[in-house]
């Protein structure tokens, strides 16, 4: 018996689990390489960061959705064939891999590779946004426009999905880490002082945009002194580097929207923009695209699993995803995912005529 893994692979952290089963894994996607070649993955790994000798290296070998280091990546999935399939004499496997589907056709391969260094039988590769769409029960396989927003560490993605594919979708390489660093690098220039990506962090989920907060304390070691001391860092930093990365969701909205037919943009109105991934989880993202965009936004259920859990489900019911209770003939989603997005449009505009 051939066993379905399905992976979603994250900046910050890796979901995984067998189709057919309710079990999900979730460790951070982080890797800690000694100089005797032994490799630490996953909260182990992380909680070295910011905390390791010169002797030790941590890296996160998948970024904004595509490939940073191949061998850490090989490493992170043979780790997660172990930790859902701990008898090895039973590890006959398919691997599918969410990606985000402006990936590059080398982008795409690497990962493929990587998968089938891990053990996979097989390799196939499943659209992030059409997979979180799933788990978050947007009806996408219905000829009615669904506007999903995914908020990731390393990446922002905005589409607008219908029958079961994406009629049209945005992405930028800025995520909830782009405004960890940038707030750690306007301390460390402005302020010649060294905080740890987990401090900046805590700063960006305590921080409220509408509150009159005048400072943050917080705990580093000043670069001319060398010595640990606790400073006074002003709100403005935080909450201009969060707003800064809202206006740019806003941004890809706004363009997605405007690239759609008039239809779609009716439903969209209807039924409100859903947020997923991680960064859904903010109280700050929520108030602000409700204020710039005048929409209904809503958070979906545990949005940061919403991948993983779409992509269970795909595995499980095969082709039939697609499929339409009433009986009209929609392909199914794994056919519609090869679509360009000019097709999309073109049968959204039919179905749409004949209702």
């Amino acid at each position: 018996m051939t066993l379905q893994i399905t992976i979603d692979l994250g900046t910050s952290h890796f979901r995984a689990g067998l189709a057919g089963e309710q079990r999900i894994i979730s460790e951070p996607c982080t890797i800690a390489r000694k100089e005797n070649g032994k490799l630490i993955i996953g909260a182990e790994a992380e909680r070295m960061v910011g905390r390791h000798p010169d002797s030790v290296t941590v890296t996160h070998p998948f970024y904004g959705g595509s490939v940073k280091d191949f061998d850490g990546t090989v490493a992170v999935l043979k780790y997660i064939v172990e930790q859902l399939i701990p008898n090895k004499w039973a590890r006959r496997f398919d691997i599918t891999l969410a990606v985000p589907n402006m990936l590059t056709p080398v982008e795409r391969r690497a990962l493929q590779e990587a998968a089938r260094m891990a053990g996979a039988r097989r390799v196939e590769l499943f659209d992030t946004l059409v997979a979180a769409a799933i788990g978050a029960n947007l009806p996408i396989d219905q000829p009615t426009g669904c506007l999903l927003v995914s908020l990731g560490a390393g990446s922002t993605e905005v589409a607008l999905l219908s029958l079961g594919g994406i009629v049209d979708s945005r992405r930028v390489s800025i995520g909830g880490r782009t405004v960890d660093e940038e707030i750690m690098n306007w301390v460390r220039r402005e302020l010649a002082f060294l905080i740890g990506v987990h401090t900046a962090e805590n700063l960006k989920c305590q921080s409220d945009t509408t509150a009159e907060t005048p400072s943050f304390a917080v705990k580093g070691r000043h670069l001319e002194t060398g010595l640990p001391q606790e400073i006074k860092i002003p709100s403005t930093v935080v909450k201009d580097s969060l707003v800064n990365y809202y206006e740019t969701i806003v941004s890809l909205i706004v363009q997605t929207i405007e690239a759609c037919p008039p239809e779609l943009v009716g439903d969209i109105m209807d039924r409100g923009i859903v947020l997923v991934g991680g960064g859904a989880n903010e109280v700050n993202v929520l108030k602000h695209l409700t204020f710039r965009t005048e929409v209904p936004i809503i958070v979906a259920d545990v949005p940061e699993t919403c991948v993983i859990r779409g992509l269970m489900r795909a595995k499980r019911t095969s082709g039939r995803v697609g499929s339409s209770k009433s009986g009209s003939k929609i392909p199914s989603l794994f056919a519609n995912l090869s679509m360009d997005k000019q097709s999309w449009r073109e049968q959204v505009q039919k179905l749409i005529g004949k209702s």
